[in-house]
């Protein structure tokens, strides 16, 4: 999710509550059964023949939206659709249309990244190989033209080299001549002869082109300045030589640059991202922001493995410090508050030397390298790991600290914060990549990455000549969305969770850009109600490994009010000798009363030893804490924020959750995670019965909850 997202009307394409199945082995067995030889003859990562597109990774969002037409498409089918369309017939390989398509959907949904799977150098529905990097070159009337195009990463300013027929290399001495392009089309481009090689005068038949000299790529910024300010803008823009003003109808512009009351602000769908620049004065230092954002981009459009393989020579993870040790998160996708101190841990499985670099892309697009203490990346021998936030004189983990930017309000939106890990076969100083100080950054020094790396500042053409050695790499990015919420939000897991990177309360449009749901959203539906939660069964295993017969249940709801008091409600249910049987729920009430927007229900299961406080006695003990009182005042509505987004109160519950855990993990020893779950208005806050038949079963227990709509008259009596 993200408002950019939400902007759009986007939706994840994915089921808002999981279904449950008993067991996946009875079909597993009949296709056993069915396809003997067959199915235990499967790659695990799929049919290595066969070329796959996928609308985003495992771990991510594939998202549907609203396009600019006013159609419902989804983002990755609209983005392929167009490039088909754009190239025609011409013939490219797989993997240029991935990368075409991955940079149109990256432009629009940061945390969806496409990809393609299995031998993506083979040419569109054909098993002929792409001659990587080559293209055939005929003469015009006007000069040449190539046979590929910006779909091809072709650029203004690209020097390519031509060859006879026959060639698979540039060669200066039979070389023909160098071009440099001058105009790009989807498909194919313009260029000039610059000069004619080894008495040459004219371009062969079937003469083909190597490039030489990569420009870079110029990412669009979409200008919202008065006419008479205009030019100079624009200028400033193009000479950065790695930025352009958008075109209308046809870009999809990083930023939006906006120019009124004298001041610049440089704003995305989900606002400024920087406080207002005085105009002209700070026009400089604006549009070293905007390059800034530019290389964060370049960096994301990078990712992937050249060289060196993720799956067979090194594993990447990020995580969270829990109780002192290494929570893994997913690589895309969880959600974490400034409480919150990660960990990033690269450990090589190779049989070579290899070298890490870890940088943060912040919520502003600000590159910052964090292994500033290894300027040619951390040496990682066969076996060795890095883990960045591990003291390293005590080996204990501390992790690493999480910002949110000066000037950027704290009750703004969730942004997505990243950390890109790169990996090189050999030493490479990558630290031209950071955007903090904006250095003027020399080329042609260093190896081929760090000149491809300098290049998103600089916009310099990069050499391609030929190379005996080149030094491989791996990008790898791992992002989480930050909440702007002081607390600590991950590192909670649940037997049962039906929202595990809690992002299910923020399913909504209206979270993200308030007022009334729009149009076409599905279940829309009233935003307030009152309801009543409870236990309706509960039972434990007979064999269950429970350390006291006594136990006891503590549930949190939360939801949006316009009292503090009713914001959320901290239950705790005790029940004597579980293991006789099932206990008495006459009174298992989590809940009664009037919710708005979102209502969330976590539930946790420890034993019944000392009679220690219950969990709304251990909110006050101590005193209500920073945190907490910031989470509640997130949680409140009042009367500017009634119609306001509401995203803020997502990340809110979310701290109270974390906060009732750690009361709860202080005060008794055993705490377990039972359920976790979140239910929208437009679900009518969750009314029935959960799961719909049966118990939610887990090793020791099994349980079912009731939703109910609540009437006027339970509300006043309370019950």
């Amino acid at each position: 999710m993200s408002r950019d997202g939400a902007a759009r009307n986007a939706v994840a394409r994915a089921l808002p509550h999981p279904l449950y199945f008993s067991s996946f082995k009875p079909h597993i067995d009949a296709l056993r059964q069915q396809y003997p030889r067959e199915l235990e003859s499967l790659d695990v990562r799929g049919n290595q023949n066969a070329v796959r597109m996928v609308a985003c990774a495992q771990s991510e969002s594939a998202f549907e939206y609203t396009n600019a037409k006013g159609a419902r498409t989804g983002a990755f089918t609209e983005a392929l659709l167009e490039v088909l369309q754009e190239i025609g017939d011409v013939a490219i390989s797989w993997r240029v249309l991935a990368q075409a398509v991955r940079e149109r959907v990256l432009r629009t949904f940061p945390s969806q990244r496409p990809d393609v799977e299995g031998p993506q150098h083979r040419r569109l529905f054909s098993l002929d190989e792409d001659a990587r990097g080559i293209v055939p070159v005929t003469t015009t009337p006007t000069g040449v033209q190539l046979a590929a195009g910006r779909l091809h990463g072709v650029s203004v300013g690209d020097i390519y080299g031509v060859m006879p027929v026959g060639a698979t290399s540039f060669d200066d001495k039979t070389a023909v001549a160098l071009v440099s392009v001058t105009a790009t089309s989807g498909s194919s481009s313009d260029a000039n002869v610059t000069r004619w090689l080894n008495g040459n005068s004219a371009i062969p038949g079937q003469a083909i082109a190597v490039p030489r000299e990569i420009a870079a790529t110029r990412r669009a910024i979409k200008l919202e300045v008065p006419e008479e300010h205009r030019a100079m803008i624009e200028r400033a823009i193009v000479d950065t030589r790695t930025l352009r003003p958008a075109v209308e109808q046809t870009d999809r512009p990083l930023v939006t640059l906006r120019l009124a009351s004298g001041k610049l602000t440089i704003e995305d769908e989900r606002g400024a991202l920087f406080p207002p620049a005085a105009y002209p004065g700070e026009l400089e230092g604006t549009v070293g922001n905007l390059k800034g954002i530019g290389v964060a981009q370049g960096l994301r459009e990078l990712e992937g493995e050249y060289g060196v393989s993720a799956q067979r020579e090194v594993t990447i993870e990020l995580g969270i410090v829990d109780d002192g040790k290494l929570r893994v998160l997913p690589e895309r996708g969880a959600s974490l508050g400034l409480g919150d101190r990660i960990c990033i841990r690269v450990k090589s499985r190779a049989m070579r030397t290899l070298y890490a670099h870890v940088f943060n892309v912040g919520v502003r697009g600000t590159v910052s390298r964090l292994t500033s203490f290894a300027a040619a990346g951390v040496p990682l021998n066969p076996g060795d790991e890095l883990i960045l936030g591990q003291n390293f004189g005590t080996g204990a983990l501390e992790g690493l600290q999480l910002f949110w930017p000066e000037g950027l309000p704290i009750d703004s939106f969730p942004r997505i914060d990243e950390a890109v890990v790169i990996v090189t076969s050999a030493p490479a100083d990558l630290g031209g990549l950071e955007t903090q100080a904006f250095l003027a950054r020399t080329r042609g020094a260093g190896t081929q990455l760090a000149a491809l790396l300098g290049q998103l500042h600089t916009g310099q053409t990069r050499d391609m000549g030929n190379k005996a050695a080149p030094e491989q790499y791996l990008v790898k990015r791992l992002s989480y969305f930050l909440h702007p919420r002081i607390g600590s939000i991950g590192g909670i897991d649940f037997a049962v969770d039906e929202n595990p990177q809690l992002r299910a309360s923020a399913r909504t449009a209206r979270a993200w850009t308030g007022g009334s749901d729009p149009a076409g959203e599905p279940g829309s539906g009233a935003a307030s109600g009152a309801i009543a939660i409870r236990l309706s069964e509960f039972v434990a295993d007979k064999n269950a490994a429970l350390s006291s017969p006594d136990i006891r249940i503590d549930a949190l709801v939360c939801t949006r009010s316009e009292t503090a008091a009713d914001v959320r409600r901290a239950t705790t249910l005790r029940f004597k000798s579980i293991k006789d049987g099932r206990p008495s729920l006459d009174s298992a009430v989590l809940w009664l009363g009037r919710v708005h927007d979102f209502v969330d229900v976590y539930l946790w299961v420890s034993p019944d030893k000392d009679r220690s406080l219950d969990l709304a006695e251990l909110f006050q003990q101590p005193a209500v804490s920073h945190e907490v009182q910031d989470a509640l005042t997130a949680l409140r509505i009042t009367p500017t924020t009634i119609t306001a987004p509401w995203i803020t109160a997502v990340g809110a519950s979310a701290v109270l959750a974390r906060a009732a855990y750690q009361r709860l993990r202080k005060a008794i020893a055993e705490v377990t995670g039972l359920y976790r779950t979140s239910f929208l208005a437009s679900e009518r806050f969750g009314v029935g019965r959960h799961p719909v038949e049966g118990l939610h079963p887990t090793r020791d227990f099994s349980f079912s909850l009731a939703i109910d709509a609540a009437s006027t008259e339970q509300l006043k009596r309370g019950q």
